[in-house]
């Protein structure tokens, strides 16, 4: 859906040439609509992606959440929308998908966990886009909706193992993803099943922000996702 900024310019044009006319029919002085055309062409601003992910190699989003900040079904959530996302917009040619490394990693022995290399070749993937979920929860007090969660996340080559992004040469292994939601007073989902149904939804609205960080895209003004590249 465009934005109401873009609608309303896209709106108005029509409007602007008939006053430019009226104005050249008077004799007065020209009318410059350059700006606004200008604008429609290009569309709203987009906010760049913060790494681009080798295109040709096969790639899988690795939901990591052996904490289990959220249920299995929100990661799957996580992961499905995420690589739905970049196929979409044709980041990657192909994906392996997310519930694959479910699988795997539900077979880890508590201290002999895979690497995300390993996970990756495991499920035949080249590339990992790893994600490690510190926090996710719909409401911090149990009376507002405010939901948020707090990632990690990082690229991986499979082959040799090496970070991709952040780059090799930066000392934080991860960059921190924070999404929210912003907060509405008595929202809160009271009953089990919707309770389920909000944490999917919110998971997906993750999912989304992952993907988004490799490619460039509209920002949206609900939610609110932001990421610093810094550790915290």
């Amino acid at each position: 859906m465009p934005s109401t900024k873009n609608w309303c310019s896209a709106a108005l044009l029509p409007v602007a040439l008939v006053t430019c006319a009226v104005l050249a029919g008077a004799g007065l002085a020209g009318c410059n609509i350059l700006g606004a055309a200008a604008y429609i062409y290009n569309g709203p601003q987009k906010d760049p992606a913060v790494f681009m992910l080798p295109p040709e190699k096969i790639t899988v989003v690795f939901i990591d959440d052996r904490a289990s900040q959220a249920s299995r079904v929100v990661r799957t959530a996580m992961g499905t929308t995420a690589e739905k996302a970049l196929l979409e917009n044709k980041i990657v040619a192909d994906m392996v998908e997310s519930k694959a490394v479910q699988l795997v990693t539900s077979r880890e022995k508590d201290k002999r966990l895979l690497t995300k290399a390993a996970v990756g070749k495991a499920v035949g993937a080249q590339t990992v886009i790893y994600a490690f979920v510190d926090y996710f929860a719909l409401s911090s007090d149990g009376q507002t909706y405010s939901p948020l969660a707090k990632l990690r996340v990082s690229v991986i080559d499979v082959e040799t193992g090496k970070r991709l992004f952040p780059p090799p040469d930066q000392a934080d292994e991860y960059f921190p993803l924070n999404v929210t939601i912003p907060a509405q007073t008595g929202a809160t989902p009271g009953s089990v099943s919707a309770i389920s149904q909000a944490e999917i939804g919110f998971g997906r609205v993750v999912g989304t922000a992952i993907a988004e960080m490799f490619y460039d895209h509209v920002p949206t003004s609900n939610p609110d996702v932001s990421g610093s590249g810094k550790g915290e």
